[in-house]
């Protein structure tokens, strides 16, 4: 093959595998937030002890006076994440290819915005987003120290460093979406989360 052919073919296709490998990365974030023991396989334990941690974010972040019912709970687990059937579970490996057949790239954000919108509901509403509230350095730390473990000096860095001010939860929201759908290493809103999470997958380097 002549050089100049191996290098056109490289530019056209390696960028392209490295997005679906940074977007198949950030979506093994995701199941992390919601495999509460990291068994690599979301069951409906986990989901009992995932609603468990927003509950608690709830009633500390203060952004929603009562919690959702059980039944829009398992509706939203069952429609957005058992996708073997209601309540079943279901492997990260599997999730994540439901993921990637869910929608082709330019139409993900869309896809997957009606989920996002609905994890936040635990712990939101819509009337309190249109509020544009806003998020403090303190209430940020509690989410992802509740959610995901993470180290409070490591938010409070990325919070300084990444998160544009002021912060609100319907800002919030959207860095998420960005999160799960965005797949180029430069776009700032789909880096915000990453950044955040990418704290505890230093001694992580599975593949799908």
């Amino acid at each position: 093959m002549p050089y100049a052919l191996y290098v056109l073919i490289a530019l056209i296709f390696i960028p392209e595998q490295n997005k679906k490998w940074f977007l198949r990365r950030k979506w093994r974030q995701w199941v992390r937030l919601l495999d509460a023991d990291q068994d690599g396989v979301i069951s409906a334990d986990d989901m009992e002890r995932t609603n468990a941690k927003l509950e608690q974010i709830r009633r500390l972040v203060g952004a929603r006076n009562t919690p959702l019912s059980a039944q829009e709970q398992k509706k939203w687990w069952n429609n957005n994440i058992f996708k073997s059937g209601p309540g079943k579970s279901i492997s990260m490996t599997d999730y994540i290819s439901w993921l990637e057949s869910s929608a082709p790239p330019h139409e993900m954000a869309s896809k997957l915005k009606p989920m996002v919108t609905g994890f936040f509901n635990f712990f939101s509403t819509e009337d309190y987003e249109k509020k544009n509230l806003i998020m403090s350095e303190d209430d940020f730390v509690k989410f992802w120290t509740i959610l995901a473990d993470i180290n409070e000096r490591h938010c409070r860095e990325v919070f300084v460093k990444h998160i544009p001010s002021p912060l609100t939860m319907a800002y919030f929201m959207e860095d998420f979406v960005a999160f799960l759908s965005h797949n180029e290493f430069w776009n700032e809103y789909g880096y915000r989360v990453f950044n955040i999470l990418k704290y505890k997958d230093t001694s992580r380097c599975c593949r799908v």
